[in-house]
């Protein structure tokens, strides 16, 4: 959602979350279309707005319920929708939340 705004935004974590890999999540972004950049790697994360995002089949490198959780929420403002597969099962969470919006 922060690509489609008119300003740009930076996202900064706590200790714990600064030492945690962003680009995970990152690639699949900018390959919807997103202009994130990183530091390292790390954050802080900086998001650059008036992106328009399409939808992309994608193979998570990792069994991450996060990272399925952040590309589904972007699928949402995308053209097409995103088409995921993992290597492993994770919680489904944010299908379920998908089919019954309510449940937010």
């Amino acid at each position: 959602a922060l690509a489609l705004i008119d300003r740009g935004a930076m996202l900064i974590g706590d200790d714990s979350l600064s030492r945690r890999p962003m680009e995970r999540v990152a690639v699949p972004l900018r390959l919807m279309g997103a202009d994130i950049r990183t530091t390292a790697g790390k954050p802080p994360v900086q998001v650059f707005g008036r992106r328009k995002l399409q939808g992309i089949r994608y193979a998570l490198p990792v069994a991450s319920a996060q990272l399925k959780s952040a590309l589904l929420l972007a699928g949402l403002y995308a053209d097409g929708d995103p088409e995921l597969t993992e290597p492993a099962v994770t919680r489904d969470h944010p299908p379920d939340r998908h089919r019954h919006p309510c449940a937010w």
